[in-house]
């Protein structure tokens, strides 16, 4: 793929070749040169479609990779009674992971950057910001699927997990609980770290809890899918 940072290089490209192309053919025909122009402008805006396309895809992989990594490292914890529920679907949004172990429940939001999360005044960045918003969202959310499920121990810690060239290195203050910005190969540092409160009938109630909001959300997902397509097909 092209990638993020070769756009302007294509832009140049492109604006470059027309400009010298039209100039040249100018000198010979008006017409040529209208022709010239128009069939330059679509190639032009052909490459740049194609360099935007691969920055989204780039941007996807990234975060793609960025999740699978948090997953994969939670999962190592194994041994030492970590377990974890990936991908939560809320109306609107999906909370990223959610870790339990022995240490608690623990809320994960997983991010890529390549730009990092603090200005040079040590401010969060809009990037940034935004990330601990989510958090504080998702904490929320997962608390409230607990509770309303009889589980009453709720979110213990929430942290967001940064992967890439920018991670940050420092904390942010989050609503509830208290939140964490960590480098994603540190992960299982933290967690271990948490001080232990949960048995392991606590942690598999957690995790059974998760699962079946889970799976109770993918069947109505499907549900209004196929719903969606039969009414679409009837009309």
């Amino acid at each position: 793929m092209i990638g993020w940072r070769y756009v302007p290089a294509v832009l140049a490209y492109c604006t470059v070749c027309s400009v010298f192309i039209v100039s040249a053919a100018w000198l010979s025909s008006a017409a040529v040169a209208w022709f010239i122009a128009g069939f330059g402008g679509g190639v032009s805006m052909l490459f740049l479609w194609v360099a935007a396309d691969s920055v989204s895809a780039s941007r996807l992989e990234s975060a793609a990779y960025a999740e699978d990594g948090t997953s994969r490292e939670v999962r190592k914890l194994r041994d030492k009674g970590w377990t974890i529920v990936d991908n939560i679907p809320f109306d609107r949004f999906d909370v990223d992971h959610v870790a339990i172990g022995p240490g608690g429940v623990v809320v994960l939001e997983t991010k890529w950057t390549s730009d990092g999360f603090f200005r040079p005044n040590g401010r969060l960045t809009s990037f940034g910001g935004k990330a601990v918003e989510q958090v504080d969202r998702n904490v929320r959310s997962v608390d409230a699927v607990l509770r309303q499920s009889g589980y009453l121990g709720g979110v213990t810690a929430a942290a967001v997990v940064v992967w890439g060239a920018g991670v940050p290195s420092g904390h942010f203050e989050s609503k509830t609980p208290p939140g964490t910005l960590i480098d994603g190969g540190l992960l299982r540092k933290y967690l271990c770290a948490l001080d232990a409160r949960l048995s392991s009938e606590e942690i598999e109630t957690a995790r059974e809890t998760l699962e079946r909001f889970v799976d109770v959300r993918l069947e109505r997902i499907a549900r209004d899918r196929n719903m969606s397509l039969t009414s679409g097909q009837g009309g």
